[in-house]
């Protein structure tokens, strides 16, 4: 605080001061101006703080604990800035509602959360941070935890976020189609830093982008849950490009979950995964345990990584598409150009072949999907019924290899198709899977523009468990 003057922001006698002039209040909101200001102490306040102009808040280890159904902090207009600079001081308690997933203050709960917070009493519903159309919120420090709202329970946005540190984390978005238990974002977010972790909704457990865009280059994404996508989702019109950071982690402490896409669902924008780890995620009950893309695209390239992860149905890694019949050329696609899909796994346990269960532990490509490989992909070390080692990796154990699995019925067979004027390169790695077997007399196609002589895929295309035995061979520009 020395190179800029701040000043004390106090709660006594239904009074929000800075200093010792009086925050004027209006319709249950104090109007906070343009200013520097701290904590001395923790406050409960009646109503929501809404900013104008620029404004930096340090929380200095205290707390902001809000006693109405209303926001927390709402940033009208300029940037508001959260720090806290002495995250080291204090200690507050909180429970986990069994029901809702919500953080509650609790003073003999059994969860610590230290330094400074932004959080609302037991049984008392809004958001902790609400953005507006042209606003900006960057947050360095402290802890949004415990607040409720249909939408973006921790942080509801509609301008510009930039996440470079501190956590949001325990916060819940409201019931019958809830967004964003973490982050809902219809503007702009970029993830620096930071933790958004344990978290819930019905859709995008930890963050959800509806016609906004998302970056994340650091920070971790861990342990939230939701319907779909427990990590991310995103929506129609959505996107989210990841270059580094984690969605999950490494041990079954840090997964995200969801009945699918455990760590990210697309159900209609574009995933975009140039870096960084999908790792350790749960789908449940479903498919997509790392992705699901139900619907839209998902691009990855570069040092990507999808490993660890685990689903019910199909898709350990990555699934792609659904059951709709109907293809259009905007159906489910993954255009995989770099990257490794490895140590995934699917635990289906029944006996359902007409829909295709327990297969993919890799990669699953539905009946509607299009999948594009080129470049080293590596898609290799996935499995049907594998066992999870200490590096949370699954390994085969008592399992069988099921890597790329294509879907196939009496009226399609998938194929994946090998783009750009390179194709694939030689140290590329694919396992594959069909689910009608090459017989006599009888091959199946699993790709398209292969340009190269028959050789170079053979050591490229490894044909899984299920298909042993059997060579790869080249027809025209296919491949059988």
């Amino acid at each position: 605080h020395d190179d800029v003057t701040w000043t004390a922001l106090t709660y006594k006698s239904n009074k929000l001061c800075y200093g010792s002039t009086e925050v004027s209040k209006d319709s249950g909101s104090y109007a906070l101006p343009a200013g520097n200001y701290y904590l001395s102490d923790s406050i409960t306040i009646d109503g929501t703080i809404k900013t104008t102009g620029n404004v930096n808040l340090c929380l200095n280890g205290h707390s902001i604990t809000v006693t109405a159904d209303t926001d927390a902090i709402k940033v009208n207009s300029g940037t508001f800035t959260l720090t806290d600079c002495d995250g080291s001081k204090g200690t507050k308690k909180f429970t986990k509602n069994s029901t809702s997933g919500l953080w509650e203050p609790d003073s003999s709960g059994t969860i610590t959360v230290t330094g400074g917070v932004i959080t609302h009493a037991s049984n008392k519903g809004g958001g902790g941070v609400e953005v507006s159309i042209g606003a900006a919120f960057t947050m360095y420090g402290g802890t949004l935890v415990g607040n409720s709202n249909q939408n973006g329970g921790g942080v509801y946005s509609m301008g510009t976020f930039d996440l470079y540190g501190g956590k949001i984390a325990g916060n819940r978005a409201g019931r019958n189609n809830s967004q964003g238990g973490g982050v809902f974002t219809g503007g702009t977010f970029h993830m620096y830093g930071g933790e958004i972790t344990d978290n819930k909704a019905d859709s995008g457990g930890g963050v959800y982008t509806d016609t906004g865009n998302a970056t994340m280059s650091g920070g971790s994404i861990t342990r939230n849950t939701a319907g779909k996508g427990g990590g991310v989702c995103v929506g129609l019109g959505g996107g989210f490009t990841m270059t580094n950071g984690t969605i999950g982690g490494s041990t079954t402490d840090d997964a995200n979950t969801a009945g699918s896409g455990g760590g990210v669902c697309v159900t209609g924008g574009t995933f975009t995964m140039n870096g960084g780890k999908v790792a350790g995620n749960t789908a449940t009950s479903g498919h997509g345990g790392g992705v699901d893309v139900y619907d839209g695209k998902f691009e990855m390239s570069g040092s990507a990584v999808i490993s660890g992860n685990r689903a019910k149905l199909y898709g350990g890694g990555v699934n792609v598409g659904n059951d709709d019949d109907t293809y259009t050329s905007t159906s489910p696609a993954f255009n995989m150009k770099g990257g490794s899909i490895t140590g995934n796994d699917v635990t289906y346990t029944g006996n359902d072949t007409e829909d295709h269960f327990g297969h993919g532990g890799g990669v699953y490509v539905n009946k509607n999907a299009k999948m594009l490989v080129l470049g080293t992909v590596q898609i290799t070390d996935n499995w049907e019924k594998g066992t999870l080692n200490s590096d949370g990796a699954y390994v085969q154990g008592s399992g069988k290899a099921n890597n790329l699995y294509l879907y196939s019925d009496d009226k399609n067979q998938k194929t994946v198709d090998i783009g750009g004027t390179d194709g694939l390169k030689q140290e590329a790695r694919i396992g594959i899977s069909t689910h009608i077997a090459p017989t006599t007399g009888k091959q199946i196609k699993i790709a398209t523009n292969a340009t190269k002589e028959q050789s170079y895929y053979a050591n490229i295309f490894i044909p899984d468990a299920e298909n042993s035995g059997y060579t790869i061979k080249k027809t025209n520009d296919a491949l059988y």
